[in-house]
């Protein structure tokens, strides 16, 4: 019977590992030459997996799901499980047969929940190629306060004569500016400041910065020779932290210059061709991942959303914590297993990450 299946242990135009994302257990090796020269290492299908003469081999079609789209079908399926015993109970009693919940949750195995929930894997990658066909796939991205996310920066210049001494003495009057050194303060809410929450109906997904304390980020300020920037994620959020620094900042500062860009500019100007660098292949390789590797070594300390908006390094202090490090660990390498050949983010190794996190057991 068809199931979900994560894929690893690639060897192209021969065979693949295949683990069970619903039934569990280890992975299995199949024999595949076709399947296995066009996916990558952490892909999801959804397929059926035959013994057939001592080896594992594929019956039937294969079908590629994207990471969202195979934990939401995964979520479904849980829900049905967990609540088949429960509807068999009230069915009974409907009927005037006796029965306990507790006794038939055992009967609604793994098993018989796939044997039913084939049209489920259909219809869950069918929508997901259509949605993607016709550009739908793209969620709103909203900040904190449920702003859409468009980057903002304002460029306070300081007036002739002004000292960078006396800014910082102005920007110490606002009780939200936390200051981190002499040109940099993080912008912070109200103490027990939430997220607002986004409802699901809206396909929306947050885009929050937290601070290890808990404390909510609107924004930052940054002290550069003659020009104070602020930088807000949203235009609504600028105007507030504007409207925050002019008082404290009246003679210091001109007018500011204001810099926006939203998400669907960064996407154009990504997919524009880089200008070159005059730098070999090979020197551009090894700049990029000294520039990858410094980045990460951050990101192991800070709130990843993915993670419940833990550290990657506090999350993995706990089993569960660590199931979801793995997850997110996987997914950077199947990104990264998608791009295009000889691109050098493709061949950035962050297998050092999984040692570093003390999860390679997870790795399979």
């Amino acid at each position: 019977m068809i199931s979900l299946y994560e894929v690893s242990g690639l060897v192209p135009g021969e065979s693949m590992l295949l683990r069970d994302l619903v039934r569990g257990g280890e992975p299995v090796r199949v024999m595949e030459k076709r399947g296995s020269q066009g996916l990558r290492q952490w892909d999801r299908i959804a397929t059926r997996v035959i013994p057939l003469r001592q080896r594992n081999v594929i019956s039937g079609a294969l079908m590629l799901f994207d990471h969202r789209t195979s934990d939401a079908l995964l979520a479904a399926l849980g829900r049905i499980r967990k609540k088949a015993p429960r509807d068999a109970v009230a069915l009974a009693r409907e009927l005037g047969v006796a029965a306990d919940e507790r006794a038939l949750a055992p009967e609604f195995t793994p098993d018989r929940l796939l044997a039913q929930a084939a049209f489920m894997f259909t219809s869950s990658w069918l929508d997901a190629t259509l949605k993607a066909a016709e550009g739908r796939e793209r969620p709103k991205v909203v900040n904190a306060e449920g702003d859409p996310i468009a980057f903002t920066l304002l460029h306070f210049p300081l007036r002739p004569g002004v000292k960078a001494e006396q800014v910082r003495q102005a920007l110490g009057m606002v009780p939200s500016l936390r200051q981190e050194n002499a040109g940099f303060w993080n912008w912070l809410a109200e103490p027990g400041a939430k997220p607002k929450v986004v409802p699901r109906r809206r396909a929306s997904q947050s885009f929050v910065t937290m601070m290890d304390d808990g404390s909510l980020v609107l924004g930052t300020v940054s002290l550069k020779g003659k020009r104070l920037t602020l930088e807000a994620n949203s235009a609504a959020r600028a105007a507030r932290g504007k409207a925050l620094l002019e008082p404290v900042l009246t003679g210091l500062v001109g007018p500011p210059l204001t810099e926006h860009t939203d998400l669907e500019q960064m996407l154009v100007d990504e997919r524009q061709p880089p200008a070159p660098t005059g730098l070999s292949p090979e020197q551009e390789r090894v700049l990029l991942h000294q520039t990858l590797d410094e980045h990460y070594r951050r990101v192991l300390d800070e709130p990843i959303p993915a993670l419940g908006g833990k550290s990657p390094r506090a999350a993995a202090q706990t089993p569960k914590g660590r199931e979801k490090v793995a997850a997110w660990l996987k997914t950077l390498e199947n990104h990264a297993a998608h791009r295009a050949p000889g691109d050098p983010m493709g061949s950035y190794d962050v297998r050092w990450m999984w040692a570093e996190l003390g999860v390679e057991t997870l790795r399979g």
